[in-house]
């Protein structure tokens, strides 16, 4: 109960005085009457305006007297007192001024933000890629650097039907069909059982060795390597790896067809005479032991107008007596008037059994090539160029490629304005120097006002003697 009346004793001191210093003030803003028995006073019946501008009062005066600057000197001197402070409110407005612009500048400001994503999934990887704020600065580092192609990706040619046919396997009855025929003088040079069996075996050759080159130059190629430092999206991985199979596929094709033609020269220049005496022939005008030889070139052509001493191309229409072979051509060289023959013969029964019928084993049974699967007009040169293989089948799996390229992180950075927490840590670390710097600007500033103002009166007293 003491206790209780002592406070409401000094809750009115203390209003008592605050109201008397407004009270003898030339223009008073509040004045408050109290009650004349303080011990009677409770502090809580007091209104809430009552309370506010008592506070607003206080302040008020704290304010107007407010000086950071005061020490012991200022105690004894009012006029140094109302100097210190002018300059705190120089002060005061300097430091509310560059808070606000500080403000200001870091709330709209852009701030640019690193983000790092450790061992991230494909999922997360493609997720990232697709969001254009940040695809620009996504970087995600590979821990594979090099790739072997043959790691993500798998091709599987499809060769021509001939290859897999009755008329290519030396082992099955078509070549018995041909053997069935001997060679011999009764039969001119041009009969086409001289050319058969050579070509049907060059055509078995040529499937052999098209494949050989493709399944080791696919060993070569799937031992090749991608580089790259980051991972790449799916539709670069693609495209490279497309790009990179269409040049491995022009390469082996250029490769093949420029050691076949550059075996063709060689044989022609060097005069080599076919095994079935096709391009040369030996004559002599002595039947008799140690008679002198010399060779003679065979011609070809519609009218045997075309030598083979001069071109090696030289080919006509394939007969049997007066029988036509669609298609077959002979020539010079097995391989010359193979390249220029077409497949037509081998498409149709009725030409097969045709073929069949000049040699003397007969029953065996030939199927034919499909023509839904191959053109029959279509030359063994074209076959040839393009390797025998009627297309290209290739499968890239990204996620092969990702897998292997296992990314340990991915960086990627994003712009957005500065947050509520980070401008307030801005503020409060340039805080410290504001004030240091302020407190050693501030009186420099009022010193050079005082001596502005100082100059500008007496000019003005100058002035004012010099017109008396």
């Amino acid at each position: 109960m003491e206790i209780d009346t002592y406070l409401k004793l000094c809750d009115y001191l203390v209003v008592i005085k605050v109201n008397n210093l407004y009270k003898f003030q030339e223009n008073p803003i509040f004045v408050f009457e109290l009650p004349e028995h303080p011990l009677y006073l409770d502090f809580e019946e007091q209104s809430l305006l009552q309370r506010f501008f008592l506070l607003l009062n206080q302040m008020k005066i704290k304010m107007k007297e407010y000086n950071i600057f005061e020490n012991e000197l200022t105690w004894q001197n009012e006029q140094r007192r109302q100097k210190e402070i002018k300059t705190t409110r120089i002060y005061v407005l300097l430091l509310f001024c560059n808070v606000i612009i500080l403000l200001l500048f870091t709330s709209f400001s852009i701030q640019t933000k690193s983000i790092t994503i450790a061992y991230p999934t494909q999922s997360i990887f493609d997720s990232l890629r697709l969001d254009s704020r940040i695809s620009s600065t996504l970087e995600c580092s590979c821990q594979q650097i090099a790739i072997s192609y043959s790691s993500f990706t798998s091709i599987h040619p499809h060769f021509h039907q001939l290859c897999s046919s009755d008329f290519t396997d030396l082992n099955y009855n078509w070549t018995s069909v041909l053997y069935s025929y001997g060679v011999d003088d009764e039969h001119p040079y041009d009969d086409y059982r001289l050319f058969a069996l050579p070509q049907f075996r060059t055509l078995s050759s040529l499937c052999d060795n098209v494949k050989t080159t493709v399944m080791n130059n696919l060993i070569r190629f799937g031992s090749k390597t991608l580089i790259n430092k980051q991972v790449q999206s799916y539709e670069i991985i693609q495209s490279q790896t497309e790009n990179a199979i269409v040049r491995f596929r022009s390469s082996i094709c250029k490769t093949f067809v420029l050691t076949l033609n550059f075996i063709r020269e060689m044989s022609q220049g060097n005069g080599i005479v076919s095994s079935i005496y096709s391009n040369w022939y030996f004559q002599t005008l002595r039947k008799e032991e140690l008679a002198s030889l010399w060779t003679k070139p065979r011609s070809y052509g519609d009218d045997n107008n075309c030598s083979c001493a001069t071109d090696s191309t030289c080919s006509s229409l394939a007969k049997i007596g007066n029988s036509s072979i669609p298609g077959f051509r002979i020539g010079c060289y097995v391989i010359d008037s193979l390249l220029q023959s077409t497949l037509e013969c081998l498409y149709n029964i009725s030409c097969i059994n045709l073929l069949k019928s000049f040699y003397s084993v007969q029953d065996v049974i030939v199927s034919p090539l499909n023509n839904s699967l191959s053109s029959s007009n279509e030359t063994v040169q074209n076959l040839v160029d393009r390797l025998l293989i009627d297309e290209w089948k290739f499968n890239i799996s990204y996620e092969n490629y990702y897998h292997t390229c296992s990314p340990h992180s991915c960086r990627y950075s994003i712009e957005q304005r500065t947050d509520v927490l980070q401008i307030i840590v801005t503020i409060i670390g340039f805080y410290g120097g504001l004030t240091v710097a302020f407190k050693i600007i501030a009186p420099l500033l009022m010193n050079i006002g005082q001596y502005l103002f100082r100059r500008f009166q007496n000019r003005i007293v100058t002035g004012h003697h010099a017109s008396l």
